[in-house]
């Protein structure tokens, strides 16, 4: 993604790099000849873990904040499509500069239509979306008292969909092959259940 981000230098030494994107607050800074600092804030909130901050080149320190920046669970979730086109330009090693496979992008195109399309957005909240190490997507919703996962294997365009009950610990899991119309209908009508239990308890 660092082709995408437009670094600026903070010094005449071209070695501390910063920049402001929304909330967020990137900036990487040489220490020595193999070692890069770097840091990403949320609202003036550092985000990153301090214990590892450092790596040993300016293209994996961008790389990293870059990722921790896509990757953050923010306060509200993003527009759906929006937020998929962002994690298309996460890189093989997205999650510590080894571990994190690239998503599809051609599948992204395919989950952006699918879900825009089938799924009711109108009644139902939208998700929170993830990446997964795998190279895949996870939405996540909070339902009051409810927490619900749905995970999208793109290659297969199967998907896992769990919820529970906080205060009950009921669980409800069921696989759907999100390629398949009926699918999406299960799916709508599960998170409408969901919401009704809720409406009902209250």
């Amino acid at each position: 993604m660092s082709n995408a981000i437009n670094w600026e230098t903070t010094t005449s030494e071209q070695d501390d790099f910063c920049i402001k994107i929304g909330d967020y607050h990137l900036r990487v800074e040489q220490m020595d000849d193999n070692e890069w600092w770097y840091a990403v804030f949320y609202k003036d909130e550092q985000i990153n873990d301090v214990n590892f901050p450092f790596v040993r080149s300016l293209s994996e320190a961008k790389a990293i904040v870059e990722s921790i920046m896509l990757t953050h669970k923010s306060e509200k979730p993003l527009d759906l499509s929006s937020r998929l086109t962002e994690l298309s330009f996460l890189k093989s090693g997205w999650l510590d500069g080894e571990i994190g496979n690239a998503i599809d992008k051609d599948g992204l195109e395919w989950l952006i239509e699918a879900f825009e399309t089938n799924y009711n957005s109108e009644a139902l909240p939208l998700p929170a979306t993830f990446p997964t190490p795998e190279g895949n997507i996870q939405f996540e919703w909070s339902v009051n008292d409810y927490e619900v996962s749905l995970k999208v294997e793109i290659p297969t365009k199967k998907a896992e969909f769990y919820a529970i009950q906080i205060t009950t610990e009921s669980e409800t899991a069921h696989d759907l092959d999100l390629d398949k119309p009926e699918a999406w209908i299960m799916l709508n009508q599960l998170m409408m259940d969901i919401n009704e239990k809720y409406h009902t308890s209250t």
